[in-house]
């Protein structure tokens, strides 16, 4: 008996949770999707991208304004603090950034950056070893001295100016630690109110009355231009186009995961008729295999092939486009120039490119399942072609991983907790490490893509990430993942190539060299061995406990 299995989708609320807590997954957002006028938004599976770009906009704002707030605070506190107090502040901070810069040290280490390891090393010897004499001498001197001397401003002051000075500083301090508690509580509430699992659809940013969103007028435009796209794709018969720039046309699906490909001579068998075998043939009787499983919900946990999706894509590299700019095929991508691609392509026009494919334009059916409450995405990507003699067949998985830990354990928190003042507090003691770089940050504008005049720069019209992508772990969270994972694939493989060899042989042609080719790249495939520490491959690569690829982007 088929059960009703309801799938929850978190996907937007860590998205926008994310927003709130990684100023970097803000920020990319924004410049890949709000900057530039043409360029497009590409699938990303159970993401409402208005919802999670309207929060990376508002985001940015309140950093922006509590930046602002604790800049101005810094600048009147360096020209009134104590030298001492100022010098202990840092040393203070130095210590409370041990952790961190241990963290971003790591991770220089991993990206192979030597230069920057062995500077920071060497402060943190500096720090260690000259550190505490330092501190003592200006301690001496600021209290040995009989009047204050700053080196700072060459200025003397009496004990009444110092005072006041001291005083002034201490409640400037004391402005900064209720701007930060006054920040986290505004993202606790945001994380444990409005992101929360039972709290209900997220506010559509383009009727919310939030001030901080007004604040962000030329993203808030494209935001709308963004809304009005993905509402009228909805409603669009046709191939959804993705126009992309980089290596990997196939923005929005993760990694790649062991793809193959074959190339077959068709041999007429004997004593049979020989029947019309067309691409368009070829694809429906694919389609017709691989539907045939969302019936099949017993196959797999929690019955999460009854979901399986097929769609129709066209992919297209952005620098060819600019290319082919006077092309009139061209136009069923880009109406012109200063104009966002379209979002689909029109049901005619996607047939004649998947008979007579371009160079710079591929058709693909895409076959797709979500999989653990839509944190797993496999889509596998099936391109054919043929001509009197020949067949091609191309069979591309990627994998979408899951969301980061860190943006799913908001459901961890518990509204009303005094942990956002202590957040605060850390904060507050690092602040004279974080300072110099927020307020960078503050002054630093998120720019569009230079273009030379008379120059038309293809980078503007294709899209590198998804959303999705974007806040995407580095691996699979457990073993039954990477299993999954496995087990997909190979469910879907076991209906495709069935389903080819069976037309060719309806059709009057021989499948034997099809079936040996496959077999062969199959047994090239990804297997799982071991136990939940154990190792998987394909191909030549054997890899412990972590998924790795072979070719494309990560």
């Amino acid at each position: 008996m088929t059960r009703n299995r309801p799938s929850k989708d978190d996907t937007t609320r860590y998205l926008c949770a994310a927003a709130q807590l990684d100023a970097d997954f803000a920020d990319d957002a924004i410049r890949e999707f709000l900057v530039e006028r043409t360029r497009p938004v590409p699938p990303s599976p159970g993401t409402d991208a208005t919802a999670v770009l309207g929060e990376a906009i508002a985001a940015r704002a309140r950093r922006k304004i509590r930046d602002g707030i604790l800049a101005a605070l810094a600048v009147a506190i360096l020209f009134t603090a104590p030298f001492a107090l100022l010098v202990g502040w840092v040393v203070v901070g130095l210590i409370a950034s041990i952790s961190q810069m241990n963290k971003q040290l790591k991770t220089l280490v991993r990206k192979s950056n030597p230069v920057p390891v062995i500077i920071a090393a060497a402060a943190i010897v500096v720090l260690i070893v000259y550190g505490p004499d330092l501190y003592e001498d200006v301690i001496e001197d600021f209290f040995d001295s009989s009047s204050y001397s700053s080196s700072r401003f060459d200025v003397n002051y009496s004990s009444s100016s110092e005072n006041g000075g001291l005083i002034v500083a201490l409640v400037m301090m004391g402005g900064m630690l209720a701007t930060l508690i006054t920040d986290r509580l505004i993202v606790w509430r945001h994380l444990t109110r409005r992101f929360n699992w039972n709290a209900g659809p997220i506010a559509d940013p383009l009727t919310d009355n939030r001030p901080v969103l007004s604040m962000s007028g030329t993203f808030m435009r494209e935001l709308r231009r963004i809304g009005e796209v993905e509402r009228e794709s909805h409603t669009q018969d046709g191939a959804a186009i993705v126009v992309y720039r980089g290596f990997s046309p196939f923005v929005g699906a993760g990694m790649e995961y062991g793809p193959w490909s074959v190339a077959v001579p068709l041999r007429p068998l004997e004593g049979k008729e020989q029947k019309p075998l067309t691409t368009d043939v070829l694809y429906a009787e694919i389609r017709k295999a691989l539907s045939g499983l969302g019936r099949a919900t017993p196959l797999t946990p929690s019955e999460r092939l009854s979901s399986l999706r097929i769609a129709d894509q066209v992919m297209v590299p952005a620098d060819e486009l600019i290319d082919h700019l006077a092309d009139p095929a061209s136009r069923m991508i880009l109406k012109g120039q200063g104009h966002p691609p379209y979002p689909r392509l029109s049901i005619e026009d996607m047939e004649r490119l998947r008979a007579e494919p371009e160079e710079w334009a591929r058709y693909y059916l895409c076959v797709q399942v979500e999989t653990w409450d839509r944190e797993l995405v496999l889509s596998v990507f099936i391109h054919a072609a043929m001509d009197d003699t020949t067949l091609y067949v191309e069979w591309t998985p990627y994998v979408l991983l899951p969301i980061k830990q860190q943006y799913q354990e908001i459901d961890q928190l518990v509204p009303g907790s005094p942990k956002p003042v202590f957040q605060a507090l850390r904060q507050m003691l690092r602040l004279p490490i974080t300072i110099l770089p927020a307020t960078v940050k503050l002054l630093t504008m998120i720019r569009p893509v230079p273009q030379r005049p008379g120059f038309i720069n293809p980078h503007v019209y294709g899209s590198l990430n998804s959303l999705r992508e974007l806040a995407a772990d580095d691996n699979v969270h457990n073993y039954l993942q990477l299993a999954d994972v496995d087990r997909y694939l190979k469910i879907l493989s076991s209906r495709f190539v069935p389903a080819v060899t069976n037309l060719l042989e309806d059709s009057g042609f021989s499948a034997e060299g099809f079936e040996r080719q496959t077999v062969f790249v199959d047994n090239r495939n990804v297997h799982i061995g071991g136990s939940v520490g154990g190792s998987f491959s394909w191909g030549n690569n054997v890899v412990q406990a972590s998924i790795t690829t072979t070719g494309g982007k990560k």
